[in-house]
């Protein structure tokens, strides 16, 4: 629901793990099963991190806002 309500925006995985105050191990997971269920992708961008890497910015799919829309 978080990468979702950011809209285009979308959100790093590091962005949601905060947000959602999760592990950041949990986090990568939970992205990873969103991929491969096609609720979210990538979009190409990427942004810095809370540890100054970049990260790739995940976007909802339209399966992924019916998903949460229910």
């Amino acid at each position: 629901r978080h990468i979702a309500s950011m809209g285009e925006h979308g959100a790093t995985a590091d962005e949601s793990q905060v947000a959602l105050s999760m592990r950041p191990q949990t986090c990568s997971a939970r992205c990873n099963e969103l991929l491969r269920a096609k609720l979210i992708e990538r979009d190409g961008r990427r942004r810095i991190t809370s540890s100054g890497r970049t990260a790739l910015v995940y976007v909802a799919t339209p399966k992924g806002m019916r998903e949460v829309a229910g």
